[in-house]
């Protein structure tokens, strides 16, 4: 079942792609010691996309045009988490584009300062080249205290995965199922 997402309605596929693999990596959110797959993607036929990323903007005026344009850009790129009410203006915006015979939308990355995610409404007009799996080994953070004022930020410190000890496990292992009665549970 496909999911509401920034761009996309529930039921309605779209790929969502990042600009950069380190881009990519960061908008899934990974866990230390997560595995996670990136594929290089190559277009098959010529798309033309909805430019919302700061990269895309010359200048900016005070004018209601561009003041509508920084609110659009700033919407795309907000951060979401749980509540999928907050893509109704972007799907809206992203549907709006489609009609408009867009076959995507450039925005910026919420979770990589100065990275951009491109989502294709038709994925149809792109395939799948080449794919890396990497592992997390490390999660920065940087932060800045805004309550109390005057308290000092947290910089990044080297984040390690919980690791568990290593069990020797015999070669045959025969467990029995589990006896049931009315006040427990045993093995």
């Amino acid at each position: 079942m496909v999911t509401d997402g920034r761009a996309n309605p529930s039921f309605i596929k779209y790929l969502y792609t990042a600009e950069s693999p380190y881009t990519a990596l960061a908008e899934v959110r990974p866990y230390l010691g997560g595995n996670i797959s990136v594929a290089e993607i190559k277009v098959t036929e010529e798309i033309k996309i909805a430019d919302f990323s700061y990269h895309g903007v010359d200048s900016i005026n005070n004018s209601l045009e561009d003041n509508l344009m920084l609110l659009i850009m700033w919407k795309l790129s907000e951060p979401i988490n749980t509540n999928k009410h907050d893509y109704i203006p972007t799907q809206y915006i992203a549907e709006y584009l489609k009609n408009l015979e867009y076959d995507g939308i450039k925005f910026n990355s919420s979770l990589h300062t100065g990275g951009c995610n491109i989502t294709i409404f038709n994925y149809h007009k792109c395939k799948a080249v080449s794919s890396k799996l990497y592992e997390i080994k490390d999660i920065c953070i940087d932060s800045k205290c805004i309550a109390p004022l005057n308290e000092q930020g947290l910089k990044h410190s080297k984040l390690k995965p919980k690791l568990f000890p290593i069990l020797k496990v015999p070669s045959v292992l025969s467990i029995a199922p589990p006896s049931v009665s009315s006040d427990k549970i045993s093995f």
